[in-house]
């Protein structure tokens, strides 16, 4: 669990596992504290990856690899409720070109920022809750950080979500029909701060 204040994070060196390369899904659960900010950050000399939360909504962008283009990012239309815990992801699919939102397994907000992509996970690091030389980090709880290298569908974030360890009897994630459970690989160990696979950062601990 990483509980954050206005001056806190954590930064992770990245070691190859975290680079993503083409697509990319992000996700966690987290209990917004009413400050906007970095939720997970690809970074080094220019910036990367970045998931968080702007103006009270889920916001995602994707950087280009080679020439650190900052690509057309995308909000989810509503805002997160603040004080409550909520499941959010963001993916970007190499395949398509499909950026798109998820809140509590179902999707939010999508646009196709082009296909082909090669992405910005090769910084020197990462962070969780707050971006270097900026004043806005998050103030808030996030858990359960996941980096998949794939971009997962809607159902596969459903399955993911009921995979975890968190409950939060309030949110219900329902479908429609049965789903084949995500594979995951021998556990990941990193510096003892969070738990995962090949897609490392699963179950944060203090």
């Amino acid at each position: 669990m990483f509980y954050g204040t206005v001056s806190s994070y954590i930064e992770f060196p990245n070691k190859e596992r975290l680079d993503t390369q083409f697509s990319i899904t992000l996700m966690c659960w987290v209990e917004p504290g009413g400050q906007d900010g970095p939720l997970f950050s690809y970074e080094g000399s220019n910036w990367g990856v970045h998931m968080g939360i702007d103006e009270g909504k889920l916001f995602f962008r994707i950087v280009e690899r080679r020439s650190f283009q900052q690509l057309t990012s995308i909000r989810t239309p509503e805002v997160l409720p603040v004080g409550e815990w909520v499941h959010v992801a963001a993916s970007y699919d190499h395949g398509s070109g499909s950026n798109s939102l998820y809140i509590n397994g179902h999707l939010k907000a999508s646009h196709n920022i082009g296909r082909g992509y090669q992405i910005a996970t090769n910084t020197q690091k990462v962070r969780m809750g707050s971006r270097s030389g900026r004043d806005a980090n998050f103030k808030g709880k996030i858990a359960e950080m996941k980096v998949y290298d794939v971009a997962l569908n809607e159902a596969q974030i459903q399955t993911s979500i009921r995979q975890g360890s968190c409950t939060f009897p309030v949110i219900v994630v329902s479908l429609p029909f049965p789903i084949v459970p995500l594979i995951i690989e021998t556990p990941y160990y990193l510096n003892s701060l969070a738990r995962g696979s090949r897609h490392p950062f699963q179950n944060p601990v203090s």
